[in-house]
């Protein structure tokens, strides 16, 4: 009996257990299914305000750039373009799918960018990515385009291997086309973009005027000559032929003439700028022969016309402790040694006119062999210097050696600077310009204009600009260009250009300071070390010790 009440009891037990463990099991269950619910649920709204973020980004464009030159946003003036499109523009990026890393980043980089265009065309903008291998009918139409296969080296399966894609753009404006034929980096991609929709719904070219005819060197670099084409139409003219400038040139540019200018041709400048039309003048005092490191003087003949608008460029050379570095073969017996020197006549500039839309977005800029310029200020018009070389600077009238192991120590009695190096000249509204030549007779006046009509005054004077060198048209182009634009009135494009890595000299220390700093960082550290591991050391000590007197 006492087995069997046992046994029972002990069923009856167990039956309760497992019922308790049923309704556990059942609120777990029901607990679980609530969590996938809500899991469900949640990850269903989450979808559906991902996809309305999405739906709301193809019209509002959000992007936090924080470099300093804004290089990864559209610059104000891609905006106003992209804004002012009358009607659809079609951009056509051929990229193949298979790139290198270095390539696929720039891919990246369009997109964004080419989506920002959109944003601000308000739809005007629309464009797709094609990838040129996938159907051999693309292959041909890019080819018959211009845009060329690029070559490059990639690693597969343990081995290099040589392939071929496409990274070229084709922009579509109503019957008109222009092609970017190879996407090379992302530096420069904003502005090929912006200055290939300017050009094309652009209804006619400006013309731009080279003078010709006094050994000048209107030969530059492929690069420039050929953005120099794609915005402007580009004219030679020389002026010891012609009468006068022709009336179709909008702007005027005299880069390093050799060759004296004569009166008449004077004459032709003046009588041009009286019109309101610019002229930039990149004219150098000195030449340098960097074989024999002698430089000669040059009389180009337009001194007086500048100093009658208040600009002198002293006959001198600029000097210049904060330098470029240059590297310099010499010979000594059976060996050619190249040293790296400091070369004085190539100063760096970073004193710069940030407000002047030329140089806005620039740091530094190097000339070689440029000269002072000493300014009159006129009432008639304004003269804004925008380059000016570093306080350490100082010039030398004397020139013959411009040797770079030969260099001359500043002393006392050399002109201090810091010296302008470049100059704009701007009319001031309301009042009257006089010709240059208003001194002259009637009878000197008909033999200088021939049967070209004399304006002895005006009320309108083309804007000037004044840099006695033309040596940094090569090295650096981007100033070149803006100048190009500034002188033409054409600003648009000046601020995209010079997007890019701005260059921030060191400033220059004393010996005592660069020698603090350097025992400093070799010292500073151990000896913090080694102090924490005796203050580490003392304060076990001290806890042993107090341990023992605690215990003992």
């Amino acid at each position: 009996m006492k087995i069997s009440f046992y046994l029972n009891g002990l069923k009856g037990k167990t039956s309760i257990k497992v019922n308790k463990l049923f309704k556990k099991e059942n609120i777990f269950n029901n607990k679980m299914k609530k969590n996938i619910y809500y899991s469900l649920t949640g990850i269903l709204i989450l979808s559906a305000i991902l996809l309305v973020i999405n739906l709301i980004s193809n019209y509002i464009f959000l992007r936090f750039d924080f470099t300093d030159e804004k290089i990864y946003s559209l610059s104000k003036a891609s905006k106003k373009i992209a804004a002012s499109l009358p009607d659809k523009l079609i951009i056509k990026a051929y990229f193949s799918k298979e790139l290198p890393a270095e390539y696929s980043i720039n891919k990246r980089y369009l997109q964004d960018l080419l989506a920002e265009y959109k944003t601000y065309s308000k739809g005007n903008v629309s464009y797709e990515f094609i990838d040129p291998l996938a159907k051999n009918e693309t292959l041909e139409e890019i080819r018959q385009l211009g845009i060329p296969p690029v070559r490059f080296t990639t690693l597969a399966r343990d081995k290099y291997e040589i392939k071929e894609g496409f990274m070229g753009l084709v922009f579509i404006h109503g019957e008109k086309k222009e092609v970017i034929p190879i996407v090379k980096s992302m530096e420069g991609m904003e502005y090929d973009i912006t200055s290939t929709i300017k050009k094309l719904v652009a209804p006619e070219l400006k013309t731009i005027g080279f003078t010709a005819g006094h050994s000048e060197a209107n030969e530059t670099d492929s690069e420039v000559e050929a953005y120099l084409k794609s915005q402007y139409n580009v004219k030679y003219i020389d002026t010891t032929k012609e009468k006068e400038i022709p009336k179709d040139v909008s702007s005027l540019l005299i880069v390093s003439p050799k060759k004296e200018f004569t009166a008449k041709e004077v004459f032709m400048l003046d009588q041009y700028l009286l019109k309101g039309k610019p002229i930039a003048f990149l004219t150098e005092k000195y030449v340098a022969n960097m074989q024999s490191f002698y430089a000669s003087q040059v009389i180009n003949g337009l001194d007086g016309f500048l100093e009658y608008y208040g600009i002198k460029i002293k006959p001198a050379l600029v000097l210049d402790t904060q330098c470029q570095k240059i590297a310099v073969r010499s010979v000594q017996g059976m060996f050619i040694m190249q040293n790296v020197v400091e070369y004085q006549f190539l100063p760096i500039a970073t004193d710069i006119d940030r407000t002047n839309p030329i140089t806005k977005s620039m740091d530094s800029l190097t000339f070689a062999f440029i000269s002072p310029i000493e300014i009159t200020q006129k009432d008639n018009f304004e003269i804004k210097p925008f380059v000016k070389s570093s306080r350490d600077s100082w010039c030398t009238e004397k020139v013959f050696s411009i040797n770079p192991f030969m260099q001359t120590k500043r002393t006392k009695s050399d002109i201090q600077g810091p010296f302008t190096l470049a100059v704009t000249v701007l009319p001031k509204p309301g009042k009257k310009y006089i010709s240059y030549f208003s001194d002259k007779t009637p009878v000197e006046l008909a033999k200088l204009a021939g049967n070209v009509q004399i304006q002895k005054e005006s009320s309108d004077l083309g804007r000037m600009l004044v840099l006695p060198n033309s040596g940094f048209i090569k090295d650096n182009p981007v100033l070149f260009l803006n100048i190009v634009d500034w002188v033409s009135q054409d600003e648009a494009l000046i601020s995209i250009r010079s997007k890019g890595s701005p260059f921030r000299p060191l400033k220059k220390t004393s010996d005592f300071v660069r020698i603090l700093v350097k025992y400093l960082a070799i010292f500073l550290m151990p000896v913090l070390v080694i102090g924490y591991g005796i203050y580490r050391w003392k304060a076990r000590n001290t806890i042993k010790k107090n341990l023992k007197s605690l215990y003992a």
